[in-house]
Order: structure tokens, then C-alpha cells, then sequence
């Protein structure tokens, strides 16, 4: 069974977390792919059959972080919303998707940061740290903005 997106404003909802240790990020070095960046801070959907109630943003944030992150055994304890950014992704046949995307900050967990994300129980990418100082090199101008606002931030 197709997993029920939430979409808001015409957009498919998705959730961001950044993991944050000593200004350095966890971010997702994917396969190389036609049209979307190979490097990326950390994503799922909101899935509406899973993920219900006022507050289904935050049980979709804390839900794909422990799925993505499983290998490690990741669970976040210490968290903040950031912010809600639109964007537009352009997918290989041409077709653009819009995303309404929900950024979270993490700055405790119990677990481990694991070496990979893991999609539909099998690999999906490396997991890296990444200087936030050169946010200005992320690929995808959303999250350029908001690593560059907590950058600010923390300064």
C-alpha cells in the first residue's frame, strides 16, 4: 500500500532534521543522480497513516530519524523546530515536485550517528560530518538558508 503524503498548500510535506556535534552537521552523501543533489541534510515524508494528530509533524520528524538512522540505534532527545521552507525539486522525467519542508535541529540524542541511512530496510547513503562553516557549498538552496541562519545563530 502507497504510503499517504501529507501536502499542505498544494505541497507534499516532508521533514529535515540537522544533527549538530561541536559545528559540524550530519549530512547524506547520495549516489550520484540526474537532476537531485547527491548531498543533503537527512529527509523523510509525512505519512499520514503513521504520523496523526496536531502534532504529526513532530511524530513524523521523530519517526523517520529513528527509521533513517536505525542502524545506529538514533533517537533523539534534544530538539528544536527551526523553520518551513517551500521548495521545488525537479525529477528525472522533468516533472517538478513541490515540498513543504519542516526543519528540525538536534542537538542531543542517545544512539549513535550511524555510517549510512537506511530506506526500505537497505542502505540509502553515506552519513558525513560536515563543517557548518561551509554551508555556503550545500547544493540545495534550502537547506544553504537554514544551515546559514543557525550558523548565524550560534556565532
Amino acid at each position: 500500500m502507497a504510503e499517504k503524503y501529507s501536502i499542505k498548500d498544494g505541497r507534499i510535506e516532508a521533514v529535515m532534521w540537522i544533527v549538530c556535534r561541536d559545528n559540524k552537521i550530519a549530512i547524506e552523501k547520495r549516489p550520484p543522480h540526474p537532476t537531485k543533489a547527491s548531498v543533503c541534510i537527512p529527509a523523510g515524508h509525512i505519512n499520514l497513516d503513521v504520523d496523526k494528530g496536531k502534532d504529526y509533524i513532530e511524530k513524523a520528524f521523530l519517526r523517520e530519524a529513528e527509521e533513517e538512522f536505525s542502524e545506529g540505534r538514533f533517537k533523539p532527545t534534544h530538539w528544536k523546530y527551526l523553520k518551513e521552507i517551500d521548495f521545488e525539486e525537479t525529477e528525472r522525467d522533468g516533472s517538478v515536485t513541490k515540498l513543504k519542508l519542516h526543519y528540525f535541529l538536534v542537538t542531543g540524542w542517545s544512539g549513535d550517528v550511524p555510517k549510512n541511512t537506511v530506506e526500505r530496510k537497505g542502505k540509502h547513503a553515506d552519513l558525513v560530518w560536515f563543517d557548518i562553516s561551509r554551508y555556503k557549498e550545500l547544493p540545495q538552496s534550502c537547506d544553504r538558508q537554514v544551515v546559514g541562519e543557525l550558523v548565524k545563530r550560534l556565532a
